[in-house]
């Protein structure tokens, strides 16, 4: 285990106690506040709520998790989970695979007394052999983990804002909403309306689709797209830039770096490769890794408007790159497959890939995305022939 700098959760503690002193509690006696932070340095925190059907209630970890989920965060980074008396008090066997679902395993759980840290330990040491995505694709259907993967997407030259209320209502299916919309940066005002207070985030596009547009202008257009409400930013590398001088490596970081500072913290990058149109390997490392040295989020296969989009050795390869920089920066990297993947057997054979390099704990939308449009169609649609077949 690594070294817990106390100082980095004084904020956690403070937050826990505030939520402590607010808990209901009339029947147990027993308060307890949790605050956690996710891996955007967000904290949300939350107490026990009892009523008169004691001991039914909600633990102080589900009202901060629910604290946390109704402001579109999915990954949890650590929790604090502080008690009255003079026991450490650990969470439930429920609140373990509520946290379980929304944590990796660096998730870093601090049991705490008024007085500060007594033990800190990680959340998979809690709940060994938890219940996982893969687990759960025996019991349901796993087009409900599949639809919340997907970034549902709509870039066409004729989308008018009707086809953008008509995409928002198809994101928000009977089976959980879509992890995001992504929509051209015109757009991205109105569709704000649609979002606010919804776990479904927004993306747009920069650079797009050719990667060929002045730096300046993109730096405009990210800065508009912000300012309007998007929550993700999909920025195409200007690969043809990048291979027309590989000394035009520095101006390009400098690009990527004054991007993601725009972004911050809260809001993702994600940067687009074309890794069909570079095709070797090697180049796709390198603009990869140069992403990564610029502070992206995810890296992203395709555009799906120009070459091939996604394919499986070009995910290998991207999955290679992440998973041997997750150890070497400050925050973690994601992966969103892109281009041509339209049906649920087309989906499980990246997924089958992913989790082969990755574990069960990375298929989490904090760590992957599926850009599709008639994806969603398709899962939906056999979801309906499913229900049909069982009545």
């Amino acid at each position: 285990m690594s070294k817990i700098d106390k100082n980095s959760i004084d904020e956690l503690i403070i937050r826990a106690k505030e939520a402590r002193e607010r808990a209901y509690a009339p029947y147990s006696k027993f308060k307890v506040g949790a605050a956690l932070r996710t891996i955007g340095e967000k904290i949300y925190w939350g107490c026990n709520v009892e009523n008169i059907a004691y001991p039914q209630g909600q633990c102080a970890e589900a009202s901060a998790l629910s604290h946390m989920i109704s402001h579109g965060e999915r990954k949890i980074k650590d929790i604090v989970i502080l008690a009255d008396g003079s026991e450490i008090c650990t969470p439930c066997g429920g609140c373990r695979q509520k946290l379980a679902e929304f944590a990796d395993t660096k998730t870093m759980v601090h049991l705490c007394k008024p007085q500060g840290i007594i033990k800190s330990i990680y959340l998979h040491k809690l709940l060994p052999l938890s219940f996982k995505f893969k687990s759960a694709s025996l019991t349901q259907d796993i087009n409900y983990q599949l639809i919340s993967l997907i970034d549902l997407t709509s870039l066409g030259n004729n989308d008018t804002p009707q086809t953008i209320h008509n995409l928002y209502k198809k994101g928000q299916t009977l089976y959980g909403p879509v992890a995001a919309l992504c929509i051209d940066p015109k757009f991205i005002k109105l569709a704000k309306r649609y979002v606010v207070d919804q776990p479904m985030r927004l993306a747009t596009v920069a650079n797009f689709p050719l990667g060929t547009d002045p730096f300046k202008k993109i730096i405009t257009q990210v800065q508009q797209s912000l300012k309007d409400g998007a929550e993700e930013i999909d920025l195409v590398f200007p690969y043809k830039f990048y291979l027309e001088n590989k000394n035009n490596k520095k101006s390009i970081l400098h690009l990527i770096q004054i991007i993601k500072n725009l972004c911050g913290p809260a809001r993702t990058l994600k940067i687009i490769l074309e890794t069909g149109v570079l095709k070797q390997k090697k180049l796709i490392e390198e603009i990869a890794q140069l992403s990564i040295e610029g502070g992206t989020n995810f890296l992203k296969t395709s555009t799906g408007k120009i070459g091939p989009g996604a394919t499986l050795p070009a995910v290998k390869i991207l999955l290679d790159i992440i998973y041997t920089n997750q150890h070497q920066i400050q925050h973690p990297i994601g992966l969103k497959i892109s281009g041509g993947i339209r049906n649920k057997n087309q989906a499980l054979e990246f997924i089958h890939l992913i989790t082969q390099k990755m574990g069960e704990d990375w298929i989490h939308p904090a760590n992957l995305r599926i850009g599709a449009s008639s994806l969603l169609d398709n899962l939906l649609e056999n979801k309906k022939t499913s229900l049909q077949s069982f009545y």
